[in-house]
């Protein structure tokens, strides 16, 4: 159809053309519609367009060949730019209908130079008028728009060049430790392990992010000398002895100096500044050197998450003071275990979890049951703490169950908030008076996990009570399943059954006639699924 040849049909489009017969191939014959061969228009302008011109339906190549292509390429989503990957040039077509970047040479104008127009980028171009998208930054091993650290030694670390790697098997561990911030300062303790003497160690060690300032290096021996340089957040340290001494093989952690850091920001609880041995030098008695590596270290606040009080220990005590952060509405980023900006029983969770070496499965699932004067958890496995909010009357009152590790409630208004962490059983508080639960969360090791609430399995206050000679009692199911009760004597015998099989859950109203019992205190007693509510009944003839 555009008289293109096989040749080019196979070399720019990549089709097979074997046993094909393209227009382009065929012997030139003016008249026959193709133009092809040695056709020009000036030899047969019945087969070719005038120079700058194309059939209907097709436009001229932008790169001035007088090519033709289908106009329908133009915003086809095939970019037909400069470089005429698909052979053809529309850059000149509102760069190939948005087909092209505008960065291509073709789309720009003539006197457009282009290149990097950035000029914090490390291949900043002054000439340039139109930025080409080639702009780039100094990578962590100084080259413009390179890959940074891309070596990987055998201890994991990634340096630049396999020269930058540690020895594989050092016969000197260097050690920075783990530090905490004091009054804006960390001492951060060095330490070594050798399988020979050490008479001299040079390091470099770096900390990210770059808040803190090397301000002391002191060895904790007098015969050593220990001096340092910060520099761009590289400190670079000299340990030496000019009498002579060494440091003695060991294969246990031993200190050597210590160097002291100026924090220039605080750090919140989580927080840590990571400190890197970039490189270490240790030298031997005879002034060889010794294989060595570094075992970086770090610096945190004060107060790691879950240490709530600071003491660099967590424990109940810790627990203890987020129940009352909770139950008062504060907040501390210690108490914030898990980091999102609230706190509630799962930070506790996560400090219980610090605690406790080993555990039950957790609970899947789990079901509050409301019974007279209780509230019970029922639940599939290991609970790690339950909160909740009641809504209640003046007349309502609780006490939270001792068989916990921790357990608490406030009262406020009409309404309380009770955190109970590990219950030991399945009664979480007793209580007097009626309350609705308005908020709950239930969580066992890890994660919040659905509860079902709630269950509820009551006897209402009978009417009349004192009574002559019956009376009417509500009982109220809330899950289908069998049902018993009974009204007993004060000896303990069954003198009547009010309801006894399969009930669906429900309200019911059950009458007692005891027109043939004798004046006195008697119990109702009601029992499903190993739940039990009871109410006193007194008969006056």
């Amino acid at each position: 159809e555009y008289g293109i040849n096989c040749a080019t049909l196979e070399g720019t489009y990549g089709w097979d053309c074997s046993g094909c017969s393209c227009p382009g191939d065929g012997d030139p014959v003016c008249g026959d519609g193709s133009c092809n061969g040695d056709e020009t228009y000036d030899t047969c302008p019945e087969d070719c367009n005038e120079p700058g011109t194309c059939d209907t339906g097709q436009v001229v190549d932008c790169d001035g060949s007088g090519e033709c292509w289908p106009e329908s390429w133009i915003g086809d989503g095939f970019a037909d730019c400069n470089d005429q990957a698909y052979g053809a040039d529309l850059t000149c077509y509102d760069c190939d209908g948005g087909d092209c970047p505008d960065s291509d040479p073709g789309c720009g104008d003539p006197g457009d130079t282009y290149g990097c127009t950035d000029p914090e980028a490390c291949n900043y171009d002054s000439d340039a008028t139109m930025d080409d998208g080639s702009c780039a930054e100094y990578d962590d091993c100084g080259e413009c728009g390179g890959g940074g650290m891309t070596v990987v030694c055998s201890d994991g670390s990634m340096v630049c060049d396999p020269a930058d790697c540690p020895a594989e098997d050092p016969d000197v561990y260097i050690i920075a430790g783990d530090a905490m911030v004091s009054g804006g300062m960390a001492y951060v303790s060095l330490s070594y392990e050798s399988t020979q003497e050490v008479a001299g160690i040079q390091f470099t060690i770096s900390d990210e992010p770059d808040v803190a300032t090397a301000v002391a290096f002191d060895a904790d021996d007098d015969v050593f000398m220990a001096s340092s340089n910060d520099a761009g957040g590289d400190v670079t340290g000299v340990f030496f002895s000019i009498s002579g001494a060494a440091l003695p093989a060991t294969d246990e952690t031993t200190q050597f100096a210590v160097l002291t850091y100026e924090l220039s920001a605080e750090l919140g609880a989580g927080d840590v500044v990571e400190l890197h041995f970039t490189d270490v030098v240790c030298s031997s008695t005879a002034g060889t050197s010794i294989p060595a590596m570094g075992v970086d270290g770090s610096i945190s606040s004060g107060s790691m998450p879950g240490d709530v009080n600071g003491d660099g220990s967590i424990n109940v005590q810790d627990i203890i003071l987020v129940v009352n952060l909770i139950l008062d509405g504060g907040f501390s980023a210690a108490a914030d275990v898990n980091g999102d900006g609230s706190i509630n029983v799962q930070d506790i969770i996560l400090i219980v979890n610090m605690i406790l070496d080993s555990r039950a499965i957790d609970a899947t699932s789990s079901e509050i049951l409301i019974t007279p004067g209780a509230l019970l958890l029922k639940s599939d496995g290991f609970i790690g703490g339950v909160q909740m909010t009641l809504h209640h009357g003046n007349n309502f009152s609780i006490d939270v169950t001792g068989n916990a590790m921790v357990a608490d409630y406030k009262t406020s208004g009409n309404h309380t908030t009770v955190v109970v962490v590990v219950p030991g059983g399945e009664e979480l508080f007793t209580y007097a008076g009626e309350f609705e639960i308005v908020d709950i969360m239930v969580v066992n090791g890890s994660d919040e996990i659905d509860v079902v609430t709630p269950a509820v399995f009551t006897l209402g206050a009978a009417y009349p009570n004192p009574f002559n000679p019956s009376t009417s009692i509500t009982l109220d199911v809330s899950d289908a399943g069998n049902v018993n009760v009974a009204v007993y004597n004060l000896m303990g015998q069954a003198v009547s059954t009010l309801a006894e099989g399969y009930m669906n859950a429900g309200s019911y109203t059950l009458t007692w006639d005891a027109s043939n019992q004798v004046s006195g205190m008697y119990l109702v007693r009601a029992e499903t699924a190993g739940f039990v509510s009871t109410q006193k009944l007194l008969l006056i003839k």
